[in-house]
């Protein structure tokens, strides 16, 4: 419930706001995230292992983690 007294079910973002921690935490609450991601076309998945990539998704991956600069942070 907000001010207006209106039930919340979803909640939309712009590009700047979409993270797995915005997801999870509205997961908690009940409702669902929308981000709306721009250039969505241009971003690349980074992965731990790109041989164990599927070859149907390989259009979407970028470049292997890098696990060390990772783990520093």
């Amino acid at each position: 419930m907000n001010p207006t007294g209106k039930q919340i079910k979803e909640q939309y973002a712009d590009t700047g706001g979409f993270t797995d921690l915005v997801f999870a935490a509205t997961s908690l609450l009940g409702y669902r995230f929308h981000p709306r991601i721009r250039d969505l076309a241009s971003k690349r998945l980074h992965v731990f292992d790109l041989r164990a990539v599927p070859k149907e998704l390989n259009g979407l991956t970028g470049d292997k983690i890098r696990e060390a600069r990772a783990e520093e942070n």
